[in-house]
């Protein structure tokens, strides 16, 4: 319904059961996104002990003092990064790492268009 006086304003178009059923389906979409967000929380925080693919990456962590026991899919991803942003120098990475961190990634004015040759060792 239209306010008084604001010509401008006008009587939603919308019958009660097309709303009601635009909500229902909004709700359904809802649903399914938070059951998407909680079966990939359950997954990542599961063990990474016996994945083939992992192994590389537990040696790693395992050299860096961590127990192959403690290692789950998460942290293996935050390592993924963080190799990613010192072998190869990709900015993204390195973006990605700092905003895990807290940093606000808007003041760290670094390129993200080309990425950044690190060599050590030189």
């Amino acid at each position: 319904m239209a306010r008084k006086g604001n010509p401008n304003l006008k009587p939603n178009p919308c019958d009660s059961a097309k709303a009601r059923e635009m909500g229902i389906k909004s709700g359904e979409a809802r649903r399914v996104a938070k059951e998407g967000r909680e079966l990939v929380r359950d997954l990542i925080t599961r063990s990474a002990k016996g994945l083939p693919i992992a192994q590389p990456m537990i040696n790693q962590l395992r050299e860096l003092g961590i127990c192959e026991n403690e290692c789950n899919l998460e942290m293996l991803m935050h390592l993924g990064q963080m190799i990613k942003a010192v072998s190869e120098g990709d900015t993204k990475a390195y973006m990605a790492i700092m905003k895990m961190l807290g940093y606000d990634v808007e003041q760290l004015k670094v390129s993200t268009d080309e990425p950044i040759t690190i060599k050590f060792g030189e």
